[in-house]
């Protein structure tokens, strides 16, 4: 599966199999995903992946969405905050959030290679995802990752077109201009007449 594949069919995947999936390709996941942009180089941040059933039921509480029971593995990302905010000062923090984001999106489209899904979980009770996994105090919880085999893939969530959302040298200077669209329906409609009109000779 090339990467714009992966990106045209990434989901946020709820419905796994029950089928196991391999600590070395679980691995390999992790092992493409801290090949993402990282800032300074600093090495701020780990990975705790979950198996234990009793584990991840207790995560699905601490995060209240209830599909997570159904996840055959749970990756867990942890930051050294204050390590970054001690190089970077005040961005720091936000710094590691980034960093973190950037894997776990390298993370989440690897594993479609390998046919596993994958959701990307950002609300939880921090305090209680720390006590279950006792994870250190300098360290802070920013993703939990669901993984399994697709059982089911759910319908594409339609996004915005281009011209809503991208502008051009300054905010608010669109990608098409509004005014022309009018103009641009009714040359298309002139250019199809004139097929049709040569066509028929």
């Amino acid at each position: 599966m090339d990467i714009e594949e992966a990106i045209i069919k990434r989901r946020s995947f709820r419905d796994y199999s029950t089928d196991d999936i391999p600590y070395d390709d679980i691995l390999d996941i992790i092992k493409k995903g801290t090949l993402a942009p990282i800032a300074g180089n600093l090495d701020h941040y780990k990975f705790i992946i979950i198996k234990n059933p009793e584990t991840i039921e207790k995560i699905s509480s601490a995060a209240k969405q209830e599909f997570i029971k159904k996840a055959n593995t749970l990756i867990v990302i942890i930051s050294n905050d204050q390590k970054m905010i001690s190089f970077y000062g005040n961005k720091g923090k936000e710094y590691a959030l980034q960093d973190t984001a950037a894997t776990a999106e390298n993370i989440i489209l690897y594993a479609l290679n390998k046919n596993v899904g994958t959701c990307w979980i950002g609300n939880f009770d921090e305090a209680k995802i720390k006590e279950i996994l006792q994870i250190p105090k300098e360290y802070n919880v920013h993703i939990i990752i669901t993984m399994g085999y697709i059982n089911n893939t759910p319908k594409e969530t339609p996004r915005k077109n281009l011209n809503e959302i991208v502008y051009f040298e300054k905010y608010g200077n669109s990608l098409y201009k509004p005014q022309y669209y009018p103009l641009m329906s009714n040359i298309k409609n002139i250019i199809n007449y004139l097929k049709n009109v040569f066509e028929k000779q």
